[in-house]
């Protein structure tokens, strides 16, 4: 079964009745013996944008099961898990919810050896979970490096599902960089998230 808690709190500080975890895995549990069921559902479906938890059900009687409460969760894409005297049953289960990110950068058509420019990022969240201490980079390679004096990271916050943020880094480049196009390695980290990498190409002029 794994490792059980009680009452946890996950984020954004949303208390659930039951975290399972088991591996690498994390089930966030919240249980209903009676009163609206659709209500317990809606509530369950806002932990799915919670990066601390993988799979969201909800534990109801099964007496109280009908068609409409099923078709409800598997909109909402809440397991449930029926209940009885005879044990439990889950009759679907909907796994982890995705995280995504569309990420677009932006820089001069053309840059100068010996000189720095912008580099900017927009981070859109395409998934369905939130996308959390969301921070944009580079991986320093001749002829850029982060210029002297500013931060290393573009510090971007948590994005909720159809949000977005924006901002820029300052690259400088190396004086004896030739007229070229040079490769660079952008790369985008959020909290349990796979990290997003690209490679833009800057004309050196």
């Amino acid at each position: 079964m794994g490792k059980v808690s009680i009452d946890q709190t996950v984020y954004p500080q949303q208390k659930v009745d039951v975290v399972v975890k088991k591996d690498s895995e994390v089930w966030a549990i919240e249980a209903k013996a009676g009163g609206n069921i659709f209500d317990a559902l809606s509530r369950a479906a806002t932990l799915r944008t919670s990066p601390d938890v993988d799979e969201v059900f909800l534990a109801i009687p099964k007496s109280m099961f009908n068609d409409d409460i099923g078709y409800f969760s598997g909109n909402l894409q809440v397991g449930l898990i029926l209940v009885s005297e005879n044990g439990i049953e889950i009759p679907a289960r909907y796994g982890r919810a995705d995280m995504r990110m569309y990420v677009t950068t932006s820089l001069p058509q053309e840059v100068s050896a010996a000189s720095t420019f912008n580099l900017g990022l927009t981070v859109l969240n395409t998934g369905q979970k939130a996308l959390l201490k969301t921070r944009g980079m580079i991986v320093e390679a001749f002829p850029f490096k982060i210029h002297t004096g500013t931060s290393p990271i573009l510090e971007l916050g948590d994005l909720f599902p159809g949000r977005s943020a924006n901002g820029f880094l300052i690259i400088e480049t190396f004086p004896n960089a030739k007229p070229q196009i040079y490769p660079l390695l952008v790369k985008v980290e959020s909290y349990r998230a796979p990290p997003y990498r690209t490679v833009v190409n800057a004309n050196m002029a």
